[in-house]
């Protein structure tokens, strides 16, 4: 009896110990990522950075155009505030079109304050695509007279990202920490 009263305390402490380690790392956020949000910030000039919310289209063979919104909020990925988006406005592979259709509808819930989700305004927006996608979207949000900062996510032909666009200035990833610390050098 006394063998299987120390198995119980060994098993307790150690189910104690996993459960600990898994909530520690589920409330603690990766320092890369809070880097990474401080360099965008000091880009885009922006004091706080709450809400991310990143826009990316995806389609099978140029056919069921679908957008989708993944939010992050205070470092954490947010999945209650994910969002699809059935493109009905756009016919065939077009991504700058279905940029458009699905932020202008991201946008309108903004401004209808249309749901928990859509009624929050977000800190920055990321999305995949160049300069021609952050273009498309500035375009929208100048019609809604609107103004948050946008980043595109420059990928390379294996979709890794290679840099990013913002105010149709390309910074590489590997330069991104020293343009964020020598921004004065960037300037003519």
């Amino acid at each position: 009896m006394i063998i299987l009263n120390n198995i119980f305390q060994i098993l307790r402490k150690n189910s104690k110990e996993i459960l600990t380690n898994y909530l520690n790392k589920q409330t603690s956020i990766n320092p890369k990522y809070l880097e990474a949000i401080n360099d965008l910030k000091k880009i885009a000039n922006i004091q706080y950075c709450n809400r991310i919310e990143c826009f990316d289209i995806s389609n099978i063979s140029g056919d069921y155009n679908v957008g989708s919104m993944v939010v992050y909020k205070n470092g954490f990925r947010c999945n209650k505030d994910y969002r699809k988006f059935k493109i009905k406005g756009v016919i065939g592979q077009n991504d700058y079109l279905s940029h458009k259709e699905m932020f202008e509808r991201r946008l309108i819930r903004l401004i209808k304050q249309d749901g928990e989700s859509f009624s929050e305004r977000p800190d920055i927006i990321m999305i995949d695509g160049g300069k021609g996608h952050v273009n498309t979207l500035k375009h929208v949000m100048k019609e809604y007279q609107i103004d948050i900062p946008i980043f595109g996510l420059v990928k390379n032909e294996n979709h890794k990202t290679k840099g990013i666009i913002f105010e149709n200035t390309y910074i590489r990833r590997q330069t991104l920490r020293h343009h964020v610390r020598h921004p004065h050098r960037q300037r003519p």
